[in-house]
């Protein structure tokens, strides 16, 4: 619409009865020591993408907005509450250490 093209009803139909869920790691504030748990994180069970925005040297300070998140896991399942515990499982297996 934003560039003058027609709705096309298909396009915002709902195609998949699934659940989404994203959930943030929040290690204590400090400089990281270490990360580890990333690849078990992208190997477990319904996770589809992990990403880690700080690693060893970076520093986690407060908590502001959503760009302040260190990682975050987005994860996938038959029902919302299904993606919500493999997004959880997920980010509890990625490890910040910090100093």
């Amino acid at each position: 619409l934003s560039v003058g093209l027609p709705l096309d009803y298909e396009d915002i139909r709902h195609k998949f009865k699934k659940g989404a869920a994203i959930r943030a790691a929040f290690p204590n504030p400090g400089t990281i020591v270490s990360v580890s748990g990333v690849e078990d994180a992208m190997r477990a069970p319904g996770v589809d993408q992990v990403f880690v925005w700080k690693n060893a040297g970076d520093t986690v300070g407060p908590y502001l907005n959503s760009a302040d998140r260190p990682a975050f896991v987005i994860a996938g399942g038959t029902t919302t509450a299904e993606a919500v515990a493999n997004a959880e499982r997920g980010v509890g297996l990625i490890q910040f250490e910090t100093r």
